[in-house]
């Protein structure tokens, strides 16, 4: 693959941020919300509810639309992080979790530019001869696909929220110490 357009670094590195940050290992709780959830929420509604994206026009153009809003919201808040860690007297902790932030925001960025691929190819009709007769039907496939990728898209944006939240404030309040 290109060296241009390779994102396994940022895969790599988004990875790294879901450690505890006491043992550096994988946290129970990381495990869960940024690997379980979206792995086995999306079979459940799927395979278990017999969710169907297909009968939801209206609900896929709105996930198009809203995944789009939050990406720029995101390219915004990945500026604003390398304003804040260009200032040379950031502290080394600020600084590495002003690193990890824009890995996870490109993550996040990735992330939904995927989901909304699989959804948008849920606009297409899928021939039958692409069925085979043991396995589910493609546009299940597809519809864990999207439904994962959204949850991961929640759950992480949620993370960068909080984090990019205290990076800021903190920020705010240095400045306002220093007057």
């Amino acid at each position: 693959m290109s060296s241009k357009v390779n994102i396994w670094k940022i895969l790599k590195d988004h990875k790294a941020t879901l450690v505890d940050q006491n043992t550096n290992k994988p946290g129970g709780d990381d495990i869960v919300f940024f690997l379980l959830i979206p792995v086995l929420t999306p079979f459940f509604l799927v395979f278990v509810l017999g969710f169907d994206f297909g009968n939801y026009l209206d609900l896929r153009k709105t996930i198009v639309s809203s995944l789009a809003i939050f990406v720029g919201l995101l390219f915004n808040a990945l500026v604003i992080l390398i304003n804040i860690a260009k200032n040379g007297d950031t502290e080394n902790i600020r600084k590495t979790v002003i690193q990890q932030l824009i890995a996870n925001i490109s993550f996040n960025i990735i992330t939904a530019f995927i989901a909304v691929l699989f959804i948008l190819i849920r606009y297409i009709e899928i021939p039958s001869y692409f069925e085979v007769k043991y396995l589910p039907a493609t546009t299940q496939i597809i519809d864990t696909i999207s439904i994962g990728l959204l949850l991961s898209f929640f759950l992480t944006f949620l993370m960068i929220m909080k984090r990019t939240y205290l990076i800021i404030n903190t920020e705010i309040e240095k400045t306002h110490d220093n007057t």
